[in-house]
This record gives structure tokens, sequence and C-alpha cells, in this order.
């Protein structure tokens, strides 16, 4: 009954299609509804012009955004050898979001609005559902999209909000009203999240999005890379990187890079970049893991090598589970930011310390750490929280270094600081 009922609607829906390169791709609109939830679905889909059986990315933009807002990712995407598709999410999209502001919302409470909309948390997610069953017959009987794609190998991409939908989709366990739910559609294979959210929700918009908790990762057992931006939320962002114990997951954070540069919401050299570096990386993600390809071919290297391209975006910060036995990671200070007196001031390229700093640590089942000042050892800590207070005087470059030991094996991180530290 289900998929007669999108079948009806399919029929009775109109929509259009655009050549956007005659030689590459094209797009089509789709006006979809969803009779079940009386939920209209603007959908847009992007596919090469020859050829088929193509692997398929569904891409879910941010809090206030649209189908266009991750176009470059889109474009890239499709211009080697995906089929793309968008759903616009209209509880939460940019038509809502000037209906809000219409009625006299600032931004800020727009945003919290809609990240606060707790049928949203459940519509999201079922977008994708809805459009993955509509990809199933368009890919029997739509004139253009027939034999485009490979159902068997579907990718899901998203930036913000879109990036709780990913997560989602994939399993993560969400806290709803009614209690604790699950939206996940074993059909998706794998998945980048970018700006993903930890637990307890975002303190800069009141935590209203506070539909993760502590165990909502447990279930995600499928190839997941999380993006993230240089700011002082990284050790909330990186929670469900630590959480999942599937081995194909990874956390890179950018330096230097802003929450909204992901996105196709404002043209700067900085948002360019990383546009391009998030663009390509996204890429060889899902051409490993829908494609086939070596799996060792997307690595620190691979992002070293699209940084150096770069004027501002010149670093990412690399994890994945494939390589740690455990992990240990210095949380603060944050590698590409200024601390004066034990606090976090702004971003800058180098790690600048002005006054003694406390240097964390983030873990996992460790039993002890060593914390090291250019390879001399200054502290053994055996008790969370795994600090150590840096008050001697010092000035000009220094390394911090930590090494955690676990059942005799050890693992450790470091960072480069100019410090001043009188």
């Amino acid at each position: 009954m289900k998929i007669a009922c999108l079948i009806i609607a399919l029929l009775l829906i109109p929509h259009i299609s655009i050549s956007l390169d005659e030689n590459v791709y094209a797009s089509k609109n789709f006006n979809l509804y969803d009779a079940s939830r009386n939920r209209n679905i603007p959908t847009t889909v992007y596919y090469p012009i020859n050829g088929g059986n193509f692997p398929v990315i569904i891409v879910s933009h941010g809090g206030g955004g649209n189908k266009s807002s991750l176009i470059t990712h889109v474009k890239h995407l499709v211009s080697n050898s995906y089929v793309v598709i968008i759903p616009e999410h209209v509880g939460s999209d940019t038509e809502y979001l000037r209906h809000l502001l219409e009625k006299g919302y600032s931004f800020k409470e727009a945003l919290e609005e809609m990240a606060g909309n707790k049928t949203e948390w459940e519509n999201r997610p079922k977008d994708i559902s809805f459009v993955i069953d509509m990809a199933y017959i368009w890919n029997e009987s739509d004139e253009d999209l027939k034999g485009k794609m490979d159902l068997s190998k579907i990718g899901i991409l998203g930036h913000s909000y879109g990036a709780y939908t990913v997560m989602a989709v994939m399993g993560a366990l969400v806290k709803m009203p009614y209690g604790i739910a699950s939206f996940e559609d074993n059909r998706i294979k794998a998945g980048v999240a970018i700006s993903p959210q930890g637990a307890g929700g975002n303190p800069k918009i009141d935590r209203v999005n506070d539909y993760f908790f502590n165990g909502s990762w447990k279930n995600i057992t499928r190839p997941i890379s999380f993006f993230a931006e240089s700011d002082e939320l990284v050790d909330w962002r990186m929670e469900p990187f630590n959480e999942i114990t599937f081995e194909d997951v990874y956390f890179l954070r950018f330096i230097m890079t802003r929450h909204t540069d992901f996105s196709d919401w404002r043209k700067t050299l900085r948002s360019e970049e990383t546009r391009n570096v998030s663009k390509a990386l996204a890429l060889r993600f899902f051409d490993v893991y829908l494609k086939g390809y070596d799996k060792s071919s997307y690595n620190e290297e691979y992002a070293d090598s699209l940084c150096k391209r770069n004027k501002i975006v010149i670093d990412i910060i690399w994890r994945d589970k494939l390589k740690e036995d455990f992990m240990i990671y210095i949380k603060k200070p944050l590698e590409g930011y200024l601390y004066l007196f034990d606090k976090i001031i702004m971003p800058l390229r180098n790690t600048i310390i002005i006054g003694r700093i406390s240097i964390e640590v983030s873990f996992n089942e460790i039993e002890k750490i060593e914390f090291y000042i250019d390879n001399k050892l200054k502290f053994v800590d055996e008790l969370p929280p795994y600090q150590w207070i840096w008050n001697e005087f010092s000035i000009g470059k220094h390394e911090i270094k930590v090494i955690a030991y676990k059942n005799e094996k050890s693992a450790y991180d470091e960072l480069e600081v100019i410090a001043f530290i009188l």
C-alpha cells in the first residue's frame, strides 16, 4: 500500500528537468508530498547524463538552509559519477526561517525555534527514508532517472542540522517526548556528518537541540566520517566519534574553519578553501565505502595534500579508529587558538599561550597519563580528569606531549605552541 501511494503521488505531482551542463550532468525537481505526515518535500535530483547504475548520495541541509546550501559538495559528487538527491526539510528551511523573522523573531531565536522543534527531529530522518522510497520508483519508471541509480550503494551527507539527520538515519538514538526513538534506515551504507552534535544540546543555542544523550551512538555500525570546525565545542562535537565502537569511523577537525564555512552561505577565501577541502574528502570517503576504493587512500596524508594548496585552512587534525587501539588527544589548549590566562580567546594560525594554562586531555579507558614539555617529563596523573597546570617560566616555541598507557600499550598526542608564561 505504501509503494502504491508513492506511485500515485509521483504521477500526480509535476516535475521539471533542467540541464546544468549538457556534457556532464542535469537536475530534476520533484514536488513530493508524504500523505502519512501531511508534509511537502521539495526535492532535486542531480544525475550524470551519460551512463547509469551510479551510487547515490542523499544531502541534508542545515537549519535555515535549502537545497542549494551544499551545492559545492553536490556538484563535485555528481561530476564524479554519483546521483545526488536533495530533499528540502520544510520545517527547518530558508522559507521557515524567513517566516519566523517576519513574525519578529531574532535570528538566534529563529534558529533556536527550529533546532528545538521536536517534530522536526522526527520529520528530518523520515524525509530521508521517503526520498529513498521514491528513488526506487524513479529508478524503475522515470523517463530521465530510469536505471541511473545503484540503490545497493546509498550514502548520506549533511551539515549542522543535517549532521543530526545523518546520525539519526544511521542509527543514533534520539530522545523524543514519547521516549527513546530510532529512525535508522538500513539502506544507507555510509555517511559524512559535518559539524556534528554531542549530548545535551549546543550551549550556543541554549541547548534546545538536546536530542542526543550519552549512549545515543552505540548502535552506529556503518562507516561514518565527522568533519568539524575549529571552535571551543570540538570536545562536544567529538562525543559521537568517541562513543562509536565500529572501526571505520573518522573525525577531522579543520583548523581555521568556522561553522558556516562548509556551506555555500557566503563567499570568502576561508569558506572557499574549506569547501574545496571538504568536498574532496567527502568524495574520497564515498569512493572508498560505496565504490570500493582502497581504504588506505582515505588518510591524513591525503587531507594534508589538500590543505597545502590553501592560504588560510592549512591543517586538519585527523583521528580514525582504524589505527588506534585506544585514543588520547589534547583538548586544551586547542590547536590554532590564542589563550590568555587559561581562557580561550580567538582562533589563530598558531597556538599561542599567554599566562599559566591547564593542560587537559580527552581519553577512553586509560590507566595513566604522562605530561611532557619539550620531551621532558613534567607530571604523571593516574586519576581522572587527567590534567596538569603548566605554570613554569616559558617563552618561545615549545612542544606539549601527552602519553597514555593501557594494558602495556601506549598512545600519544602532541602540540606545538608559542608560550609566554612568566
